[in-house]
């Protein structure tokens, strides 16, 4: 993704939702990530792949620069055209 686009870094993390044990820290490595951005002048995008929404991360990433369209896939015309594909799928008995 650099390579295509004008990007410093892309790094790839989880909020650890499900490990409570391991959250405290994906939580750190994550404001951090985001937290560099700003320090080094630029701004961090946020993408979470969540179904619907923001869900935590606005409350993990509050007082931090970055950006988000907080909407999850939900409203992607493409995932909408998946769900209908599969249910269309099941009832026609090719699953």
């Amino acid at each position: 993704m650099r390579r295509a686009l004008p990007f410093r870094r892309v790094k790839v993390e989880t909020l650890r939702e499900d490990w409570p044990e391991e959250r405290e820290a994906a939580e750190a490595r994550i404001r951090g990530f985001v937290a560099r951005a700003a320090q080094e002048d630029g701004r961090a995008i946020v993408i979470p792949f969540r179904v619907q929404g923001f869900g935590p991360y606005g409350r993990v990433l509050e007082g931090l620069d970055y950006a988000a369209n907080e909407r999850g896939l939900v409203p992607n015309a493409q995932v909408r055209e998946w769900v209908d594909r599969q249910a269309r799928m099941l009832a026609a008995g090719r699953w």
